[in-house]
């Protein structure tokens, strides 16, 4: 039943603490940006991570910048970016000379759609293997969400399950509507969650869903990025002091007009994933104890964000309830997120 009872802390943390945000361009920043894109095929995951030549400009890929593309079984190819055409087509030159170029395409900030040698059909890998090259048989990635360095956040064509309150069940969704950032506020005097705008974002199409952040909320919607956890104690350290955050509102209304908050999260674990935005790059580290006569809690926070959307990853220790883990670094079993919503009977 824990998996139940995190699916409604999930909402719970949701109409609470979260309201709606998108990207802005990425600013400048004090050291080398990344950017993450990846796909799978039938043999595995692709990974594409291309990071800037120089810091302290704005992240746009552009001939110089480094690549690391890996795969399934350790596989890894590493090199430069010689060659940008438009903004989501570039090539790719192994650091070994011998081996051919790839051609490398993309979509949104998060997503491969496909690899091209630009000699024969295969991938060339830095250990000397061979792999058929997918061409543009890529799909969107079965480990849903990746990492991005910040920026809009980009889902493609993902399934939906729904939470069934009676069997305590997931199953594949077949809904269909529309996606939307909502901005709301809880209102303590009446006890409900009032929501006075919502953006759109996407679609859900017969349990799919595609959606892309990107809009900046108001200014007035930000909040200092402590008191998303309600402050920092003195263990715990944030750099800097003065920066703005605020956690994304996933919601869609399916043709009935029924809304459902929607997130991606493991059905078999105490994984779950947010979507957060800050308006500067932003380091936490350290742990929060609260502990009294009847109470004791552990808080872990490992977080490196950058400026825009991130993904952040809430896991519960399995074993001991009063440990809990905030972290950007993709966790162990973040294979196992999926992207569901629960409806109460």
């Amino acid at each position: 039943m824990k998996k139940t009872m995190r699916l409604i802390g999930i909402a719970a943390f949701i109409a609470v603490m979260v309201f709606a945000f998108a990207a802005c361009p990425s600013e400048p920043s004090d050291k080398a940006q990344t950017m993450t894109f990846r796909g799978s095929d039938s043999g595995g995951d692709y990974t594409l991570v291309i990071t800037q030549d120089a810091a302290n400009r704005a992240f746009i890929v552009k001939a110089n910048d480094t690549y690391k593309l890996t795969y399934a079984g350790g596989r890894t190819s590493e090199g430069k970016v010689t060659e940008v055409s438009g903004a989501d087509t570039f090539t790719l030159k192994p650091n070994d000379e011998s081996k051919p170029a790839i051609t490398a395409k993309v979509s949104g900030t998060n997503t491969l759609t496909a690899l091209t040698p630009d000699e024969g059909t295969v991938i060339v890998w830095d250990n000397g293997s061979q792999t058929t090259a997918p061409g543009a048989a890529i799909e969107p990635p079965t480990t849903q969400p990746s990492t991005p360095s910040g920026g809009a956040i980009t889902v493609t064509n993902q399934q939906l399950y729904e939470y069934d309150w009676e069997t305590d069940e997931f199953t594949a969704s077949s809904k269909t509507g529309k996606a939307y950032n909502e901005y709301g506020f809880w209102d303590e005097e009446i006890g409900e969650y009032i929501i006075f705008d919502k953006i759109e974002i996407g679609t859900v199409t017969n349990g799919k869903i595609s959606f892309k952040l990107q809009e900046a909320p108001p200014v007035s919607q930000l909040h200092d990025l402590a008191e998303l956890w309600g402050e920092f104690g003195p263990n715990v350290t944030q750099t800097p002091n003065n920066a703005k955050a605020e956690f994304a509102t996933l919601v869609f209304y399916d043709s009935d007009d029924n809304r459902h908050v929607f997130g991606c999260f493991s059905f078999s674990s105490s994984l779950d994933s947010h979507i957060l935005y800050v308006d500067r790059n932003a380091n936490i580290t350290g742990v929060e104890i609260i502990e009294d006569e009847y109470y004791y809690e552990e808080t872990w926070f490992n977080m490196n964000l950058k400026t825009g959307w991130n993904i952040c990853y809430f896991i519960q220790d399995d074993d001991n309830e009063e440990i809990y883990k905030f972290t950007t670094t993709l966790p162990d079993g973040a294979g196992q997120l999926n992207w569901g919503y629960g409806v109460r009977p």
